[in-house]
């Protein structure tokens, strides 16, 4: 499975390589401020991602980075803008091969600016047993809206219902792909499965950069390949997923979700099957 995680900082000082703070998390731990995996955890990475208006360099650092590059692990897709919206959003992408993820070792985001300013960081990481897999049967792309919420800034929102707007047939469906729009400045968001395969007593949470408007483009990757992380997870409708936001400023939103799914049958242990299938203890 893969799940998003998050770093952010308001840098004091215009500087170089300021040390962003790991997003509080209910599923991972930090030290220091940094996220940090026991010797159990094989995690991969999928997707960095940096940005800030005025951001001129970015970089993960840990000790295993530094032993093979004095500078750590360079980011090259970071982004030059305040918000959501404009030019699509840069990626640097490591699928299929993935950057394998130091073990019981601070991973430290770091980004360079020149000014004072908030900055963000995105990380994708994967277990090991995840494969991109496209189930056969038609795609069915599921709308729905949460009630308006006021989220804290700079943090996960934690889980808000989705009301979908039309009921789909009933039965268990994988989820290939999602967005989230919202004209908030809204940075990234997770869709939270009710039952998720589990990995080392973990639960992952899925997400990607938000959309703010009908009419902005797709990120890069998403544009030339829809479906690059799929699978997201699998549901049945008697139970539906909810989203988290992870925005810039505290304001009121109802943003709006779009799942992109594949019927898979009407048996709810057929969901069960799949869980105890991807779930690794």
């Amino acid at each position: 499975m893969h799940g998003l995680l998050a770093y952010t900082g308001n840098n004091s000082t215009p500087s170089n390589n300021f040390d962003m703070t790991a997003a509080s998390d209910p599923d991972f731990s930090s030290r220091n401020g940094h996220y940090i995996f026991s010797q159990l955890e094989t995690y991969k990475i999928l997707y960095l991602w940096a940005q800030c208006a005025h951001i001129t360099d970015a970089r993960l650092l840990a000790p295993t980075f530094s032993a093979l590059n004095s500078d750590g692990f360079r980011i090259t897709g970071f982004q030059k803008k305040a918000g959501l919206g404009g030019t699509p959003t840069l990626y640097d992408r490591f699928y299929p091969a993935g950057v394998m993820l130091p073990t019981v070792e601070e991973i430290q985001f770091q980004s360079s600016s020149g000014t004072i300013e908030q900055t963000w960081g995105l990380m994708c990481i994967q277990t090991p047993d995840w494969k991109r897999e496209i189930p056969v049967g038609p795609i069915i792309v599921m709308e729905g809206t949460t009630s308006s919420f006021t989220p804290s800034a700079n943090v996960w929102s934690g889980g808000q219902n989705i009301t979908l707007t039309s009921n789909p047939r009933g039965g268990v469906y994988a989820v290939l792909r999602a967005t989230c729009q919202q004209a908030a400045d809204s940075f990234a968001f997770r869709i939270i499965f009710p039952r998720h395969p589990n990995y080392k007593g973990r639960k992952m949470r899925p997400g990607w950069v938000c959309q703010n408007a009908v009419a902005d483009f797709d990120d890069v990757i998403t544009q030339v390949d829809p479906y690059h992380l799929s699978p997201w997870g699998w549901f049945h409708t008697f139970e539906l997923p909810q989203v988290e936001i992870f925005a810039s400023t505290s304001a009121a939103m109802t943003p709006i979700v779009r799942l992109w799914t594949v019927y898979l049958g009407q048996d709810e242990s057929l969901l069960n099957q799949i869980v105890a299938q991807h779930s690794m203890p």
